[in-house]
């Protein structure tokens, strides 16, 4: 069974789950921060605005990124939060997740872990 309490929609949707045996992610989460330079730095390819399916669907408020989910079939599934994972049409989220969903390649987890490494070590 997943530690899928433990996780956020970025840790979801990118495949990063806290390893309770050695703990490298302590306290730390990946967040739309981290989100934010994976795109910024090239190790994600934006797909456009149209739905993709295996894609990542990234919310944006005022080109921020607020949230991120995974696309298939005309949905997306997604964590909110502390909460739980919901089945959802592309716009059905709160208001608080963003105005706008851009859709992005899918990342390897490794290498998503690789650079949430990276990303931590240089705060």
């Amino acid at each position: 069974m997943e530690p899928l309490d433990e996780c956020n929609c970025v840790m979801y949707a990118l495949g990063i789950r806290p390893n309770p045996s050695c703990s490298p992610l302590g306290r730390y989460y990946a967040n739309t921060d981290y989100l934010t330079s994976l795109i910024e730095n090239g190790y994600m390819t934006e797909l456009g605005k149209s739905m993709s399916d295996d894609a990542l669907a990234i919310y944006f408020k005022a080109e921020k990124v607020q949230h991120i989910g995974i696309s298939k079939l005309g949905r997306v599934t997604s964590k909110w939060g502390a909460g739980h994972i919901y089945d959802h049409a592309p716009l059905e989220v709160p208001l608080s997740f963003g105005d706008s969903v851009r859709y992005f390649g899918l990342i390897d987890a490794e290498l998503a872990f690789d650079q949430f490494l990276r990303f931590n070590n240089h705060r």
